[in-house]
């Protein structure tokens, strides 16, 4: 399966990434730890920020129900990983909107003229 971390690698060394498939572990130094550190506080401190928008029952964490997709009841999904038959994504957040009914699009379509 494709997935994030085998990608990121290829985009910075092709090398790393055939070794990583094969599931080669590479040593670690005190920068690339840092600066994996500093990545997943930077990303901590946007979902916090994302989720003071919104209230508790409006955000779930992980993966969202496909049946429930289109009825759920969520605004905010965060940490998501989405698949398909041999590719994987993983999502750091997911907004859902509702669609604008008719008379929004033509008001909208309106003031911009």
């Amino acid at each position: 399966m494709v997935t994030a971390s085998i990608v990121e690698p290829f985009l910075k060394c092709p090398t790393k990434c055939y070794l990583r498939s094969l599931g080669e572990v590479g040593t670690e130094n005190v920068y690339a730890t840092w600066v994996r550190a500093q990545n997943e506080s930077y990303h901590n401190d946007g979902i916090k920020r994302l989720k003071e928008g919104s209230t508790p029952d409006e955000c779930i964490t992980g993966s969202p129900s496909a049946i429930n997709l289109k009825a759920a009841n969520w605004r905010l999904a965060t940490d998501c990983v989405v698949r398909t038959q041999n590719l994987e994504s993983s999502l750091h957040a997911v907004e859902r909107t509702c669609p604008m009914t008719r008379t929004q699009n033509k008001s909208r379509r309106r003031s911009a003229k």
